[in-house]
């Protein structure tokens, strides 16, 4: 990292060296909101000067450095905008429409009215609404080229080529220039080799071949400092003790007698689990002591959930951003609300929330 740190610092093309060394974040010229950078290099971005490249910094095996491109852009943070998406049979007759319905709008047309006519795009039924959107809606659509007319520009109207179609924009309201900065990121995160998994694993497959009874294996645990979970099994969950894949572990504990350390190791992720069955509560009222520890474990992490929860919808509600809140921004596709079960986990709510959501924010909750 530190050698392509020193390239990152002195190159002049620095969307080409990011290609190159294949960094995971690729610079797009995006300029972000003061409030919205990452945490990490919010206090860097504004106090330094063009050019300065940030230290290494280093997070559940993430390495990331930042260099300032420009930490003084005044812009909006949002526009509210319509559009009319022209597609005709030839690229002639589209280019004819639209000359033709931007000099009627320029002239005092009704825009809502045209594009109800004319426009190829689903939001014609509504005027060609789109509504508010920022700098970050346009990157993530590969429409970077469009943030200088929209965002920056004077002009209230506007027409940009989209594929086989043109795309007419009216710039109905921006909001107050904000200070922007435009940062390049290098990160990338360190996997472990092939090698390394397989030495934990074996080092797995050791500890419960030496730690076979639940007195060895909680005891050399602790010994150890090993993180070792406690958590209560329904024969149907679809993993063990909140861990992503581990639907093997929750049948083993089925078959399984108490005091019995499973013969095998269980991967989740980038982890592996051993496993040993403690306590068999029979059907019925569990007594409080069994279940006591637990939860206290999930009381506490519903409360963390709540403050977490309160702090995104109060950033939300307060920016309509997502870009406000500094953090990764990832998406799910084809969610059904009857299918629970997620590329990222078990998320009733989430499949719930997405339902219903109808192209606005849900409110923020705790996953499972």
């Amino acid at each position: 990292m530190n050698k392509h740190k020193e390239d990152f610092a002195t190159t002049s093309d620095v969307a080409g060296l990011l290609l190159d060394i294949q960094s995971d974040v690729p610079y797009s010229g995006q300029a972000v909101a003061v409030n919205a950078l990452d945490p990490d290099f919010k206090d860097f971005a504004i106090s330094g000067k063009n050019g300065d490249v940030s230290e290494v910094i280093s997070n559940n095996n993430v390495f990331k450095v930042a260099r300032i491109m420009d930490n003084n852009i005044m812009a909006p943070d949002s526009a509210r905008v319509r559009h009319i998406v022209i597609a005709q049979e030839t690229p002639e007759r589209t280019k004819a429409l639209s000359d033709s319905l931007f000099a009627a709008i320029n002239g005092g047309a009704d825009f809502a009215a045209l594009a109800g006519q004319f426009s190829a795009a689903a939001t014609a039924q509504s005027g060609g609404e789109i509504g508010w959107i920022t700098e970050a809606v346009l990157y993530q659509q590969n429409l970077g080229s469009w943030v200088n007319d929209i965002f920056k520009g004077s002009a209230k109207l506007l027409t940009f080529e989209s594929g086989n179609a043109i795309q007419i924009f009216q710039v109905q309201e921006r909001t107050k220039p904000v200070r922007k900065i435009s940062l390049a990121v290098l990160q990338r995160a360190v996997e472990a080799s092939s090698l390394t998994s397989n030495m934990v694993y074996n080092t797995a497959m050791q500890y419960i071949a030496q730690n076979n009874t639940l007195a060895q294996f909680e005891q050399t645990a602790a010994d150890n400092g090993l993180d070792v979970r406690s958590s209560n099994v329904l024969e149907n969950d679809p993993r063990f003790a909140g861990l992503r894949d581990t639907r093997n572990a929750v049948r083993w504990v089925y078959e399984a007698e108490t005091g019995d350390v499973s013969r095998e190791i269980y991967q989740s992720g980038d982890s592996f689990i051993a496993v040993a069955l403690s306590q068999i509560n029979k059907e019925g009222i569990t007594p409080m002591k069994n279940i006591e520890a637990e939860l206290r474990q999930s009381v506490i992490t519903d409360k963390k959930a709540e403050q977490i929860s309160s702090e995104l919808s109060q950033k939300l509600q307060a920016n309509n951003s997502l870009a406000a809140l500094g953090l990764p921004v990832d998406s799910l596709r084809s969610v059904v609300q009857t299918q629970a079960n997620l590329p990222i986990g078990y998320e009733p709510r989430l499949a719930g929330a997405a339902a219903v959501s109808k192209r606005k924010f849900s409110s923020s909750f705790g996953g499972q």
